[in-house]
This record gives C-alpha cells, structure tokens and sequence, in this order.
C-alpha cells in the first residue's frame, strides 16, 4: 500500500506490491496501491508484508491431449467419478461430438456423435439402484435422457461371438446385460467399432450383431461402455435443456417450458408419483418461466437445498416437507426468492456453487453472489462484480462459465478473450485480479489442474503452467493507478525512481512514466534487462530456499532452475517533469519472460514552479 497518508512530501514514496484491480473509480483518484484499466496478464500473488502482494506475471498454459486444426470450439465440459475410481473429464465441442480424455491412450478419444452442437451439454451424476453404481447423466436440447457409466478397460481377444478383456468387467463398471447394453472398441485403424452385450462373465462378453473377427483390434486396445439413450424422459416431446441431482431426485428442465420434472430417487428415468406424493417419488414443478439453471445452497439449518433460476426474474428454493410419518406422505413446495426485475440467472454455465453460497451472471453482467438463505424472505444480493463494473459491462459472456478453484472464482468471456479471477485470501480478504487475456470458452479441475476448453479449436489446455501461451509470448502489463503523492492541489516532481523485483534472466521489463492524464505532458519509457548486472543480485546457488515462487523453486536444497529468478534493484535517474499526478507502468511481451514487482516510487518533491497557467 502506498504511504501517501502524509501530505508533507518526503524522500522515495514507494508503493509495495498491489492490493487489487479496480476499474469503476476514476483512474487518477483511485488509490495509487491498485492496478487499473490496461492491466492483463498479471496476477497479485503472495503477501510480501503486510502492506500488498506482490504482482508478478501470470503462468502460461500448455496443450492437454494432441491438437487440431479443427475449427469447433468446445461449448460443453464434464467430469465424474467411476465405479472403478476414475475420474472422468469430457468435453463436447460445436459439431456435436462428445469426447472424454483417456489415460489409456493420452488423448481425447470419442465417446458419442450426433448432438446438438449449437446447445450445450448439461450434466449431473446419480446412483443406479440396480446396478449399484454412478452413472453420468447429460441432456442436449432434445426429448432423450443420456447416461453413461464411464466404464473401459483394454481389448486382449475375441472370437465370432465374444470379446475378452484384460480387466475384471464388473470391477470395471460395465452394465451387467440387456439389449441396450452395447460395448466400443477402436481398431487398428482408429474407427470405433459397436457390439450388442448379450451376457457376460468374468472378462468375457458375449456379443451379437456384428462379427468381432471381421475387425483388427490392437492389443490393448481401449474397450469402453457406449452410450445409453433414454427416449422420451422425462415425457414425450419435452425438450431437456438442463439437470441437477439432488438426494438422487433428478430435476430436468427447459428452456421452453415452465414444468421441471422430478424423478424418484430409486430411478432416474421414472417421473411419476401418487396423490398424495409419498417419498422417494417423482413430481412436477411449475414456474412462473421457463427453467434456466440449477444450483444447491447451504441454507441457515445446514441444509443443502435445489435453487431454480426461471426466466429473466425469478430464482425459487426447493424445499421437502414432511408431513407426520415420513414413510406415508412428502410434499415439495417451491418458494420464490424475492429479487428486483432481471436478477435471474442468464445460463446454466453461468452459475457455479461457491463454498456455501451461489456466484451466478445475471441479465445485467453482474456477477452476483446470491449468499445463505438465512432468511428466506428477505436477504441481501451483492454484486461482487461492482470494483470492475465497466469490464463486465463490457465484456461478452457468451459460451462463458464459471467455476471456482483453489479460493478463486474464474469467469470467462469466450468472445472478449477474458477471464475474470476474484481471488479469496486469508482473514476474509476478497479481491479483483487484472484481468487474463485466454482463449477459453468452459473450465474443468482435474487432477488437481484447471483445465481450459478452446473457444476456437476443438482443443484443451492446461492452464496457469509453464512461461508461454502454447508456445506463443504474453504481453504482461501492471498498470498502476494516477500517483499525487497525496496532495492533488500541488505540482511536484522528481528525478529518481526506484524499483525492485525479480527478474528472469532471458526478461526485459519496460517500464513507463505517464505524466498527467493520458500523459498530457509526456511519457517516459526505459528498460529494466536481466544483463544489466549492475543492477541485479544473483542468489547463491546453494540457497535452501530462494525468491521463486513455490511452484517454480524447489523447497530444500540446491537450486539447479536456469529459470531462478534474480534480485533488480534499480535507483534510476530520470527526467524531471513538473506534474500534478503521473502514472506507473511495468510490461513485458517476450517468449518466456517472468518478473515479480515488489516496491517502487519516486522520490517526489514538492515543485518551484507555480501553475500558472491554470491559474486565474
């Protein structure tokens, strides 16, 4: 934070770290400890003391699984956990075909064809009652209810009428029989192949239609359960346009009707109930709108409770009311949450569950979180959103989503080309990161990873690793806000600015003095090099611990990193100009290049020169 308390000017007013991004405040009264409009690419990581964080440039992100020059973009994801223990990730990009990353072979392998590529796939997971394991259910703006178990295991040999696998096929998670039971298995040439399950025991499936010898199968080639489609659920001609699962009661809704469906909770494709409704049955909810999104909540008695946005106005809270013995009778009564006109939710993806609370877009781009429902009938929608208010305003959300990962929440805006980070750091400090120049349409944390779907390609990335984009250079910018030195009423200026930071050793950072508004009287630009070994403090190789950040330096013993960073620290003279209030700029747009900023400032001194000229 900036020292600037003090009217009386002083020696080297310095500026530690930032304490977060602003953009609706006016950028010259904006605090000078904040970065503002034209930041990107930076993040304001670990606290350097008391006073800021450190801004340092943001990680890249690398391909995960092979590329393409495929020009759908991904516009749905999913991930959930198997029978067996795997966990999952999918995605399905706007040509309507479904993919899943296999482990087995490193890459995005097809898993279904023929949705609906201008909707997105929504998906929620539920127990199956008969054979007792979870399954992954999906809708696709159509009247079919999609499930898949996510079982697979590898191919080892097959004759006319069977196919054997390496693995266990129960242990595995494959259906046990029946005639929608149906098996895939890739060739030698790529192309998947489909038999129908008749029987199976131990590692053997009996098939029938197709003939396994007419094929060439790889050893250990993959073998996994299709797809299974469910006609006409939950009612013929209903379009399913969105899910949850809630003590595994499915809730399906449209984007065209005003009913959401329930199922029982012992079967996911059965919607019906008694007169009076008795538990674990089905039931039918009118809204006052078509259905958007779900979400749970935790509301003030601990409960998990189903939230249902409808429409462009109304949010409602589901809640199951048991009446004498819980055994004969359960009714569900869905209640309004009392909201101003346009606070609903604008899309599914668009909501996400954040701890305790819901963080959602709504019709007005902001991001709102929508709190415990301590008190049902009335409680307080804060637009966390407001600090930044002019990106969001902005921005195009469009195929965005939200999720929140390691105390962050990640928005994105495919077609701006931003993501939003609202950070949570410890003793409930909350705030704005700058925001990150990414081409990434939806988001799934896998195995510990954030990972991001292409707006552009049908390709994925893992994001915030490494130094580069793919392969390509960032343009960091750390913009801080207009610096009066705390009295706008007087002209100053100075002819030395310090600055410290970490540097790479391959960075050149650009650093920028902006004098007066827009710099109505100049700009100054110098580069700050990690040859300059004037300046630069290179750490002892045999260092326990050095500057890295913990995701690049090692805890204990020598650093061996060509990538370490080294101590800048620069008196640099520059040329006065007399000024009311200037601005700071430090970027950087090389292959590879990283930088931290801890401190800077000038030392200001109050000017001899009287303003004259706009004096009279």
């Amino acid at each position: 934070m900036a020292r600037n308390s003090n009217p009386q000017l002083s020696e080297f007013r310095l500026t530690t770290g930032a304490v977060g991004y602003r953009t609706r405040s006016d950028i010259t009264a904006t605090p000078v400890s904040y970065l503002v409009s034209g930041s990107q690419n930076v993040l304001i990581n670990e606290a350097t003391d008391k006073e800021g964080d450190k801004v340092e440039t943001r990680a890249g992100y690398e391909l995960f699984g092979a590329s393409s020059t495929t020009r759908d973009k991904i516009k749905s994801e999913f991930k959930f956990k198997t029978k067996a223990g795997n966990t999952i990730m999918g995605r399905m990009d706007a040509n309507g075909d479904l993919e899943y990353y296999s482990e087995q072979s490193s890459a995005w392998e097809t898993l279904f064809t023929g949705l609906d590529g201008d909707f997105p796939m929504r998906w929620s997971t539920a127990h199956n009652s008969t054979e007792l394991l979870r399954v992954l259910l999906f809708v696709n703006h159509s009247a079919v209810l999609y499930e898949w178990n996510g079982a697979f295991g590898t191919y080892a040999s097959s004759t006319s009428s069977t196919i054997v696998i390496n693995e266990s096929i129960g242990t595995a998670g494959f259906w046990s029989s029946g005639a929608t039971a149906v098996i895939r298995v890739k060739d030698s040439g790529g192309t998947w192949r489909e038999f129908t399950v008749d029987s199976h025991t131990g590692s053997t499936f009996t098939v029938s239609g197709d003939d396994p010898t007419n094929y060439t199968f790889d050893a250990n080639a993959i073998v996994v359960q299709a797809v299974r489609s469910n006609s006409n659920k939950p009612a013929s001609g209903f379009i399913n346009d969105t899910i949850a699962t809630l003590q595994n009661h499915v809730f399906i809704g449209s984007n065209s009707s005003s009913v959401v469906y329930m199922s029982k909770s012992t079967n996911y494709t059965d919607f019906t109930f008694s007169s009076p409704r008795i538990p674990t049955e089905g039931w039918q909810f009118i809204l006052d709108s078509f259905n958007i999104a779900f979400s749970t909540n935790i509301g003030g008695t601990g409960e998990e409770s189903l939230v249902m946005f409808a429409g462009e106005d109304w949010i409602y809270r589901v809640e199951f009311n048991q009446l004498g013995d819980t055994s004969i009778v359960e009714t569900l009564i869905v209640k309004p949450i009392i909201v101003s006109a346009g606070q609903g939710a604008v899309t599914q993806e668009l909501v996400a569950k954040v701890r305790n609370s819901i963080v959602y877009l709504n019709q007005f781009n902001e991001l709102v979180d929508l709190g415990q429902f301590e008190n049902f009938e009335s409680f307080e929608q804060v637009p966390i959103s407001d600090p930044i208010k002019p990106d969001f305003i902005n921005a195009v959300f469009t195929d965005g989503a939200i999720r929140f990962f390691k105390n962050n929440i990640y928005i994105t805006a495919p077609t701006s080309g931003r993501m939003f980070i609202f950070s949570f750091r410890e003793g409930n400090k909350r705030f704005w990161q700058p925001p990150q120049i990414l081409d990434v349409s939806q988001m799934t944390e896998y195995e510990g990873d954030l990972i991001g779907h292409s707006n552009s390609t049908t390709q994925s990335y893992k994001l915030f690793t490494g130094t580069n984009d793919n392969g390509q250079p960032i343009a960091f910018k750390a913009h801080f806000s207009y610096n009066n030195a705390g009295a706008r009423d007087k002209m100053k200026n100075f002819d030395k600015f310090f600055t410290e930071m970490y540097i790479t050793s391959n960075t050149t950072v650009t650093h920028k003095l902006i004098y007066e508004y827009l710099g109505a009287k100049g700009i100054q630009t110098y580069e700050y090099k990690a040859t300059d070994t004037d300046f630069i403090f290179t750490p002892d190789l045999n260092a326990s611990l050095g500057v890295n950040s913990l995701g690049t330096s090692p805890l204990g013993g020598s650093i061996s990193e060509p990538e370490n960073f080294l101590k800048y620290r620069r008196f640099k003279q520059v040329l006065p100009v007399d000024h009311f209030e200037f601005q700071v700029r430090y970027e950087s747009d090389e292959l590879d290049a990283q930088f931290q900023l801890l401190t800077h400032g000038p030392n200001t001194r109050t000017s001899s020169s009287a303003p004259a000229k706009i004096t009279s």
